[in-house]
């Protein structure tokens, strides 16, 4: 819900800085008046194209990984907190045929999962071809962690 207030929130700053700037043009005919509001549309306009492919390339992370993964088990390494409400789980597995150390790290969540990880296996889908892509599956902590 917060992302799509989030979204609507930048078209709606686009859209008024883009017709402030073509108000402004219009009937005064200002250049600077112009630029300023036109400058900032452009701001907005590139905040929202970068959020969007963010997001897009988390999906196509989550399908290409969801098409042809193994599940393994990894320990837990600590939670990294942002702030009171932006947290990345951590996690550590030693591969067992060459013993190199892998990390991965989840996608935020919201709530501070410490209480509810520590001393468990946490799940890592992990891509076959591409250790790179991952999914760690956080779907045992309580909804609202």
């Amino acid at each position: 819900m917060k992302q799509v207030f989030g979204y609507t929130l930048l078209v709606g700053l686009i859209i008024l800085f883009f017709w402030l700037s073509y108000f402004v043009s219009t009937n005064h005919g200002d250049t600077v008046g112009t630029i300023i509001p036109f400058g900032f549309g452009l701001f907005f306009l590139a905040l929202l194209v970068y959020a969007v492919t963010y997001e897009l390339r988390i999906v196509r992370k989550k399908r290409i990984v969801a098409e042809d993964y193994v599940e393994i088990m990894t320990t837990f390494d600590y939670v990294e907190s942002l702030g009171d409400n932006l947290h990345y789980v951590h996690t550590k597995w030693q591969d067992p045929d060459g013993g190199a150390m892998f990390y991965f790290k989840s996608d935020y969540v919201e709530v501070n999962p410490k209480r509810f990880l520590e001393g468990k296996q946490i799940p890592v889908k992990i891509s076959r071809n591409n250790y790179q892509l991952y999914v760690v599956d956080l779907s045992m902590l309580p909804r609202y962690a």
